[in-house]
């Protein structure tokens, strides 16, 4: 059985396994607007994220263990492109215990798991471009080739004296580079060209080459792990149980193609381990001496078996550059046998490299609690498809 010191470690030993195809399956440029199948949460093999709520703390590592393009079908005019991926995600709560997100209703956050998904995802390309799509691609084509150009230029009044015993041999450097850069743009794929060139209208360039929406099914399974503390009340005695729990669990997601955002609906079945509320013990006291009280679980745990549902929405904002400085993934959960549910709204605003978003603060409601709980996470770059 894994525990928390050893988390880090296996992630470590996980990453020379993972391909580095999963690296180039997405396109960072592209993240932003979400293109389908070209989205950091997809691509990265290895993804780690720390949050600190009002909770807890707890860290969270995502490895992308396998990623598998199968051929393109043909189908009424337009090709079908299926990708299967195996991803194995490994968290533990770095203080000990607590829940750093108790409003998502997750079991198993109080103690350290390991969760394995398979990922069915499906998207349909139109086999021709439109005339709209065309016309764009050859629009970011002849903004490549201008900036190519542009760049010759300014380098070239940079060499200065044309007399000088370096002129020609910069020169030519120069004129080289051009010539490959302009050869890049005659050769580079087109959406990539309009993701570089003309990232305002790369939503609308996806939207005509995906001529429906991309969907993803996902099957998952969870194993974890925690050690519980306790008192039992009639003898005060202090007691401590390791326990196993496990839990299986589905969910969809809907890409819409003319919009940066998805859709998820989740499935969950789980039996995890739930600990009692803490009460305040006293041991007699039969004489005038001060007696010492404690504040602990009122016994042993008890296994809670549960089914639960829930919506999930992702959306990044974009302007007329098709970036942005943040994003949202609202989400509500329902526990159909405790009759809870929990309500959280992550905004995402820090920057990371290459225009994606890696963190920003996290509110949440619990039903049960009724009480408003804040976090703030930092690592795991924003994606549609998480």
């Amino acid at each position: 059985m894994f525990n928390r010191k050893t988390l880090l470690l296996a992630a470590s030993a996980m990453i020379g396994s993972a391909s580095a195809a999963h690296a180039q399956a997405a396109d960072p440029v592209r993240t932003d607007a979400g293109a389908p199948l070209a989205d950091a949460s997809t691509g990265a093999p290895i993804r780690a994220e720390i949050e600190a709520g009002t909770g807890g703390k707890q860290a969270t590592v995502k490895i992308n263990l396998l990623w598998l393009d199968r051929p393109p079908a043909l189908r009424q005019g337009g090709a079908v492109l299926n990708s299967r991926s195996l991803n194995l995600t490994l968290s533990t709560p770095w203080d000990g215990e607590g829940d750093a997100s108790p409003a998502s209703l997750d079991g198993f956050a109080g103690g350290t798991s390991a969760r394995v998904e398979f990922v069915m995802m499906n998207s349909k390309r139109a086999t021709q471009p439109s005339q709209r799509a065309i016309a764009i691609a050859d629009r970011a084509g002849e903004i490549c080739k201008r900036k190519a150009i542009a760049e010759f230029d300014n380098g070239k009044e940079g060499l200065g004296d044309p007399a000088s015993a370096f002129f020609d041999s910069a020169l030519a450097k120069l004129d080289k580079r051009k010539a490959e850069q302009l050869k890049a743009c005659d050769e580079a794929d087109a959406g990539k060209l309009v993701a570089a060139h003309l990232p305002g209208q790369l939503r609308e360039y996806d939207a005509e080459m995906f001529p429906s929406d991309a969907g993803a099914i996902t099957f998952h399974a969870t194993i974890a792990y925690d050690k519980f503390g306790y008192v039992l009340p009639a003898t005060l005695a202090k007691g401590s149980d390791k326990k196993t729990g496990w839990g299986v669990g589905a969910r969809f997601t809907n890409y819409f193609r003319k919009s940066p955002t998805a859709l998820t609906v989740t499935l969950d079945y789980e039996a995890a381990w739930e600990e009692q509320d803490k009460q305040i013990f006293c041991p007699p006291n039969p004489g005038p001496t001060p007696v010492t009280c404690i504040e602990d679980h009122a016994g042993p745990p008890q296994l809670d078996r549960s089914t639960k549902i829930g919506v999930n929405v992702r959306h990044r904002f974009t302007n007329s550059e098709g970036v942005s400085g943040f994003a949202i993934s609202p989400s509500i959960r329902y526990d159909i046998t405790d009759d809870v549910w929990g309500a959280e709204l992550p905004v995402y605003f820090i920057p990371g490299k290459d225009g994606t978003l890696t963190g920003g603060l996290k509110l949440g409601y619990r039903s049960d609690k009724k009480d408003v709980t804040f976090g703030l996470f930092i690592g795991a770059a924003f994606g549609l498809w998480d």
